[in-house]
């Protein structure tokens, strides 16, 4: 059975710090990334915070810095008892179709080693002109996906884009997004019982 997780832009101060507290736990102590590296001064002047939630507990979260040519989508961490689910998978994708609504073809992200084939098969591709880089116990190489903006995305053509929260908007690009998903693969089922 398919785990469904209910995943948020994080709109509060509050709901940011749950979030880094998850960050603080899987890269801090897990990890031995350096406190002062992982939290760089840019988590409440300019990204957008992407988390999930069980009951009164963030699970999983990530963070999107946007930039003229590309959106790096990183600090992606799930809560320990969440890691051979869905949940990790899931947020991305959020993160792709709210980048996608604000219009952009291109993510940067970084990934450890052992999860590169993890992320190759989910779209990424291995940035090799760019070299491995070392923070705390991890090298990390750096990965890109092609984004495909959103016809109906954040649009001066559109000024009502302009007037909106962005947050209600992800979550219906992402609702549309896993609805043409569906609708998509029971296509191809329906075809390939035909041909069968």
């Amino acid at each position: 059975m398919q785990q469904n997780f209910d995943i948020k832009i994080a709109e509060t101060a509050a709901e940011i710090e749950a979030a880094m507290q998850l960050r603080r736990k899987v890269f801090v102590e897990e990890e031995g990334v350096p406190e002062n590296k992982e939290f760089d001064g840019n988590d409440f002047i300019c990204c957008t915070h992407f988390y999930a939630r069980n009951q009164d507990k963030v699970i999983g979260c990530v963070r999107a810095r946007f930039f003229p040519d590309f959106v790096k989508l990183e600090r992606l961490c799930c809560d320990k008892e969440y890691r051979k689910t869905p949940l990790a998978r899931q947020l991305m994708e959020y993160a792709y179709a709210f980048c996608e609504y604000k219009g952009y073809d291109k993510a940067i992200g970084y990934c450890t080693k052992r999860l590169l084939p993890y992320w190759q098969k989910s779209g990424f591709t291995l940035r090799s002109d760019i070299p491995l880089q070392k923070v705390g116990n991890m090298e990390l190489c750096t990965i890109q996906k092609n984004l495909t903006p959103a016809s109906d995305g954040i649009s001066i053509e559109r000024p009502e884009t302009l007037l909106e929260p962005e947050g209600i908007q992800a979550r219906k690009a992402f609702a549309k997004r896993r609805a043409d998903q569906t609708v998509q693969n029971t296509q191809h089922k329906i075809a390939l019982s035909r041909t069968e």
